[in-house]
C-alpha cells in the first residue's frame, strides 16, 4: 500500500519561463498562462503517494507540451529539439505510474470528489495538448516533406534539362530534342 503525503508535490515540476511583453512584470497574453496555471492545481488534502507522482507527471508533461506547442507553433525547432529528450522521459514516467494505477485502481476509488475533479481536470488538459501536440508535429512532417519532394524535384527537372539529348535530326539539346532522349555512351577504350 502506497504512503499517504500532503497533496503537494514532493518534487517541484520545472516550470517553462513565460516570455515577456508589455512592459516588466507582464506575461504575454498567448493562452499559456491559465492552462499553467489549471495545469499547476494541487491535489487537496492527502492522498496515495502513486496518485501524487501521477499528479506531478501530468503537471510536468502539460507544461512540455504547452512549450513544444508554442515552439511549434513559431517553427521554433531548436527548442522542440531541446525538449525532446525531457519529453520522452516524462511520458516514460507518466506511463509507468499509470500502469502502476491500473495494478491498484483502489487508490483512486480513495479520492474525495475535488481530488477526483482536480486529475480529471488535469487529465482533460493533458489530452488537448496532446492532441494539439501530434496535429502541430504531423503539420511540420508534412510540410517538411512536400519542401524536399519539391527541392528533389527541381533538382531533377534541372538535371533532366542540362542533360545531353538529341533530336530526331541528330541535333544536340537544339530546339527539336523536346522529346528529351538523353544520350548515354559507353567508352570501350576503358
Amino acid at each position: 500500500m502506497g504512503r499517504l503525503v500532503r497533496g503537494a508535490a514532493t518534487e517541484a515540476p520545472a516550470r517553462p519561463r513565460p516570455s515577456r511583453s508589455g512592459g516588466p512584470g507582464k506575461p504575454e497574453d498567448d493562452g499559456e498562462a491559465p492552462v499553467l496555471r489549471q495545469a499547476a492545481a494541487a491535489l487537496p488534502g492527502q492522498v496515495d503517494s502513486k496518485v501524487l507522482g501521477l499528479h506531478a507527471a501530468m503537471q510536468q508533461l502539460v507544461e512540455i507540451l504547452v512549450t513544444e506547442n508554442k515552439a511549434l507553433a513559431n517553427h521554433d525547432f531548436t527548442t522542440v529539439q531541446s525538449l525532446t529528450e525531457t519529453k520522452i522521459a516524462r511520458t516514460r514516467r507518466y506511463q509507468e505510474l499509470m500502469d502502476g494505477i491500473k495494478n491498484s485502481p483502489r487508490v483512486l476509488l480513495e479520492l474525495n470528489n475535488e481530488q477526483r475533479g482536480v486529475l480529471r481536470t488535469l487529465g482533460e488538459t493533458l489530452d488537448g495538448l496532446a492532441r494539439e501536440n501530434a496535429r502541430r508535429l504531423k503539420a511540420n512532417i508534412e510540410a517538411s516533406n512536400h519542401l524536399l519532394r519539391s527541392v528533389a524535384e527541381a533538382v531533377r527537372d534541372q538535371q533532366r534539362d542540362n542533360a545531353p539529348a538529341y533530336s530526331a535530326e541528330g541535333m544536340v539539346n537544339g530546339p527539336a530534342a523536346s522529346g528529351r532522349q538523353t544520350s548515354v555512351s559507353v567508352n570501350e577504350l576503358l
